[in-house]
């Protein structure tokens, strides 16, 4: 369901990662950008900041163990639900589990690929499940999946530089 663009939003991102303002350029000023080192074990003054800023939604432009932490802190801050939405900008499925469900509870989660969105991609989270103790598919593995399918598909209508048929590669 779509919610309506916030009117002020803040960053907070590991330093590999810089800021691409896409999610709310468009719609909402930045209020702030605050930047960390990857593998930071306290962001406790980079929250304060957040939410003194006035932002009314911060956007976790960081990932891995320094996403999963940051939203720990935030829930320990008694943050989540307090006027203030987090967004996870490269979060998976598999991090929430991780941080576990109360700790993520309000949490905005972006994703290329959600496996009960209809049959198609539910059955593949079904099959991948069984084969990955009960574990379904995050966007990642879901496009590994894709592309490995989709290549041999396309080779075998355009061809392949091995036998000289495949019209973007000169032989």
């Amino acid at each position: 369901m779509a919610r309506p663009p916030p009117a002020r939003a803040g960053i907070i991102a590991s330093t590999r990662d810089g800021f691409r303002e896409i999610a709310f350029s468009a719609s909402a000023p930045i209020r702030l950008k605050v930047r960390h080192p990857t593998n930071a074990a306290d962001f406790s003054s980079y929250l304060l900041q957040a939410q003194s800023s006035g932002a009314d939604v911060i956007a976790l432009a960081n990932t891995g163990g320094d996403a999963s932490n940051t939203l720990k802190q935030v829930a320990e801050f008694g943050r989540v639900g307090g006027g203030q939405r987090f967004a996870g900008m490269l979060m998976f499925l598999s991090d929430i589990h991780s941080t576990g469900l109360e700790t993520a509870q309000g949490l905005l989660l972006t994703t290329g690929f959600c496996w009960e969105r209809n049959e198609e991609p539910r059955a593949f989270g079904e099959r991948f499940a069984k084969l990955n103790n009960g574990r379904k598919p995050t966007m990642n593995e879901a496009g590994d999946y894709a592309a490995t399918i989709a290549y041999p598909e396309a080779v075998a209508v355009i061809g392949s530089p091995e036998d000289g048929a495949c019209p973007l590669i000169a032989p």
